[in-house]
């Protein structure tokens, strides 16, 4: 079966962006788009809850529990964590970390962002599970989504298309396309592992770009 997958989204729950959309607007935008599988992956928290799993069900969706962690200063997206990842604060022990059970992605790993892994991929991709396709460029400019996949044919890692959410309109630009044997975690990490995938990604106008920049990039106090 083709599974329809975006594991990089944030929504009104996250301690870090001030985001107006709740959890449920995100799952229900995200069934409208023919979704079949998301993950929430707020800064530092898990967000995931029975509510909001049951929620998904309904619409045909599997909500994976997911987090966007800060690793040495980098970020890092871990896909079903348990309670410990809390306490993961090397590369190395995010190594240790991984799991056939979990799923860990590069987000945004080439963008020009302080958090962004950058030069960092060469010495930790072993830790990688896969690297990210991002939502968030032009057709006029995609340098650092190119990066990205120069980066996964060296490394041989798979590469997932995500929207990193920070806005509603952005959830289903972006998404990955999975062949798995089943709608389950277990079964969708296998396929991405074996690279049984496929990035679906429309760049964004320009008006959204800049949309996108005002809204989420400038910080408040200078809106």
């Amino acid at each position: 079966m083709i599974v329809r997958a975006d594991f990089h989204i944030h929504t009104g729950d996250d301690p870090v962006d001030r985001l107006t959309y709740s959890s449920y607007q995100a799952i229900d935008h995200a069934a409208d788009c023919g979704l079949h599988c998301m993950a929430i992956t707020n800064h530092g928290v898990n967000s995931w809850t029975f509510a909001y799993a049951e929620y998904a069900a309904a619409k045909g969706i599997l909500l994976i529990p997911g987090i966007e962690a800060r690793i040495e200063h980098r970020d890092v997206v871990i896909l079903n964590p348990d309670a410990c990842v809390c306490d993961i604060n090397t590369f190395d022990e995010l190594y240790a970390y991984r799991s056939s059970s979990r799923l860990i992605i590069a987000p945004h790993p080439y963008y020009p962002m302080r958090y962004a892994l950058r030069g960092a991929v060469a010495h930790m991709h072993a830790a990688l599970d896969a690297l990210e396709i991002s939502s968030c460029y032009a057709a006029w400019c995609d340098v650092f989504n190119s990066a990205a996949r120069r980066a996964a044919k060296q490394f041989d890692l798979p590469l997932v298309g995500n929207s990193d959410a920070h806005n509603l309109w952005q959830i289903g630009s972006t998404y990955t396309e999975i062949e798995s044997a089943s709608c389950t975690c277990e079964a969708i990490f296998a396929a991405i592992k074996k690279k049984n995938t496929r990035v679906v990604s429309h760049p964004l106008s320009t008006v959204s770009l800049i949309k996108f920049f005002m809204q989420n990039i400038i910080p408040p106090r200078f809106r």
